[in-house]
């Protein structure tokens, strides 16, 4: 082991002489990439990802499309059981009158739509 300096924050950390790590750890080295000229991307861009979603650039990082426009027809930010389903199974169609909110009542199953929801743990539909 040698003690050696990150390049980003300065902090002392120990290292395998063998490895040459530059960077205390991943955070470091990421922040690093990016701030280097050329690589940061302005906030408010878009990226289609492999798995079909639409991916935007916000101040906190990525975000998926689909649950910000949802999130600001609500006023509000989704809470961890709500999901936002593409009603054309289109990943990449986001337009407003495409996507519906949907509440899982556990967190496996598929769930239901937001207006079929009536309260939590709800058997009301149940004869």
């Amino acid at each position: 082991m040698i003690k050696t300096e990150c390049g980003y924050c300065g902090a002392d950390f120990a290292a395998k002489a063998s490895l040459d790590r530059k960077f205390c750890s991943r955070t470091c080295a990421s922040r690093h990439r990016n701030a280097a000229p050329g690589a940061t991307v302005p906030i408010g861009s878009t990226r289609e990802e492999g798995n079909g979603y639409v991916m935007v650039k916000t101040e906190t990082g990525w975000r998926q499309q689909h649950r910000i426009i949802i999130e600001q027809q609500l006023g509000r930010p989704l809470h961890p059981r709500e999901r936002v389903h593409h009603r054309n199974g289109k990943r990449n169609d986001n337009r407003p009158e495409n996507l519906e909110l949907w509440r899982l009542k556990t967190k496996d199953p598929a769930g239901v739509r937001a207006a079929d929801y009536h309260c939590h743990g709800c058997r009301c539909g149940e004869s």
